[in-house]
């Protein structure tokens, strides 16, 4: 009986034993659920370079895998804690730059950062000719001023201008300028190769479908706070619609720049959060100023005139943009208030009457159909505006890498009349704006797409990006900024808002000021 009792009692130790040692072992073993965040979005990136990219949503998105060197807050202030150069120091003359670089940092490929790292992406990539920014971005010249780069030791770097240049520090922080993994690209041929996304942030890139998706993951050996979400997936969906209802029946999370007719119903639903924050995504009418009519700047005014900003604002837009008052919105460094165009259809008849147009005239105005809020709706609009003044505009609704053409070609052989289209102000100073639209060559050399020409307006654009002294760089812009306001080389319509919807157990998903831009270095899901 006793030795029955003994075994009985064996069994049930192993058999607790087993039962205990199993949990311990699940419990130590057991993963964690993947947190899946699904965005949708309208349109493909196009390309994974972020130099060679047309499209500043994507080139954000892209800046949680490929860091820049400098973070900013929405007022242009650098943040030393979130960024890849924890300090710098300008010399007295303005003309060197040395920066402090955060140690212990890896790229995704297993590679250190250090300053070898950013020499090389500046050297081989930013300031290298062979390996041009494409027609329509803006940065070509952005950084012409850098003379060189050069690495001081591991973790200090220094730059040196050719001249003093105010807006270095902004066009460090900008999305679009990541640090690169020079191992990838050496491996591959070259500063021109081909390669996949790299670069040391809180996710790492996964894979490209052209046309269907963009995976990320998170990079569980990133130097900050890494974020909740493990797996991004970002599906390129064109037709508004279908976002949102996929949004509403659980196949999304996120919705980037949601269509504003469904704006009002969305806010009214408790199981969706609606986030919308004023940007520097202008949105404009471009003119060619060496075409025809618009070679005189009373029929230039005369199309300011001729459109209800207010009345697009409103009912188009659904409130979702603030009606333009200057080239730059006030957080931008170099911003003056101008005022704003009154609607006055009266005034543009007789400003066209004045430049020898009283019956008006004709002109083609070209669009893309969902590039900004509801473009196509606001440029149909326009048409009707302009009509009653006598200006009879025909449409030309073009897809992205057209109408990008269109707007592109060299004077002699452009046939683009009018257009509406966009400028995202991407560094936090008007030197940029400026400078590409009426200080830099023409398009496609530049990105001049209204092949302004006032020499005066050019020369002293130039002196205020070398001035050193603040107070007269604003001195500069305020002027440079008024006798465009008179000349009207485009008509300024509004910015638009940075619109996203997404599930109310979504976290850290955030529209920045910055054009239509989005932070998810903190993405997270925190519900089921």
């Amino acid at each position: 009986m006793a030795s029955k009792i003994k075994v009985a009692a064996t069994i049930i130790v192993i058999v607790v034993a087993a039962v205990v040692g199993g949990a311990l072992y699940l419990t130590q073993t057991a993963p964690k659920p993947e947190k899946v965040v699904t965005i949708v979005y309208g349109s493909d990136p196009g390309t994974l370079d972020t130099l060679q990219s047309h499209s500043a949503t994507w080139t954000s998105l892209f800046n949680s895998v490929q860091e820049s060197l400098l973070k900013i807050d929405s007022e242009g202030n650098i943040i030393p804690s979130k960024s890849l150069a924890t300090s710098y120091e300008v010399s007295p003359d303005g003309l060197t730059y040395t920066f402090k670089l955060r140690k212990g940092v890896k790229f995704h490929d297993g590679t250190p950062f250090n300053a070898s790292a950013v020499v090389w992406s500046f050297m081989q990539r930013y300031i290298n000719k062979d390996v041009p920014f494409p027609e329509g971005t803006g940065f070509a010249n952005r950084f012409d001023p850098i003379k060189s780069v050069e690495a001081v030791d591991d973790y200090t770097v220094k730059f040196y201008l050719k001249y003093p240049y105010g807006p270095l520090l902004a066009n460090l922080a900008s999305y679009r300028i990541g640090i690169f993994s020079p191992s990838t690209y050496i491996r591959a041929g070259g500063p021109n190769a081909d390669v996949p996304l790299i670069g040391t942030g809180p996710f790492k890139f996964v894979e490209w479908k052209l046309n269907e998706r963009v995976v990320l993951e998170r990079n569980e050996n990133y130097w900050g706070e890494k974020p909740g979400a493990t797996r991004v997936v970002i599906n390129i969906v064109p037709e508004a619609t279908t976002r949102i209802s996929m949004l509403l029946a659980g196949d999304a999370d996120v919705v980037l720049a949601p269509p504003p007719v469904e704006i009002p119903n969305l806010r009214q639903n408790p199981n969706f959060v609606v986030a919308d924050v004023p940007s520097t995504r202008g949105v404009i009418v471009i003119m060619n100023n060496q075409w025809g009519p618009f070679k005189d700047a009373r029929v230039r005014q005369a199309v300011n005139y001729a459109i209800d900003k207010e009345a697009l604002v409103k009912n188009v837009l659904q409130g979702l943009a603030d009606t333009s008052d200057s080239w730059v919105t006030p957080n931008v460094f170099g911003y003056t208030s101008l005022g704003k165009w009154p609607y006055d259809p009266a005034k543009a008849k007789q400003l066209l009457a004045e430049a020898g147009y009283p019956n008006g005239f004709k002109a083609t105005f070209a669009t893309p159909s969902g590039r900004y809020l509801f473009d196509l709706q606001v440029s149909q609009a326009i048409q009707a505006y302009l009509r009653d003044v006598g200006i009879d505009v025909e449409l030309l609704v073009q897809d992205w890498p057209t109408f990008v053409k269109h707007l592109t070609a060299p004077i002699n052989e452009t046939k683009m009349q009018m257009a509406l289209t966009g400028y995202g102000i991407m560094v936090m100073d008007a030197d940029g704006v400026l400078t590409s639209y009426f200080g830099g060559p023409w398009v496609p050399q530049g990105n001049s797409l209204v092949y302004y020409g006032n020499e005066e307006v050019k020369a002293m654009i130039k002196q205020a990006r070398e001035e050193p002294d603040p107070k007269v760089r604003l001195q500069l812009y305020d002027k440079i900024m008024r006798i465009l306001w008179e000349e009207q080389p485009q008509a300024l319509l509004y910015f638009q808002k940075n619109v996203v919807v997404y599930s109310k157990n979504i976290k850290g998903i955030v529209p920045s000021n910055i054009a239509d831009t989005y932070d998810i270095t903190q993405l997270d899901r925190v519900g089921s």
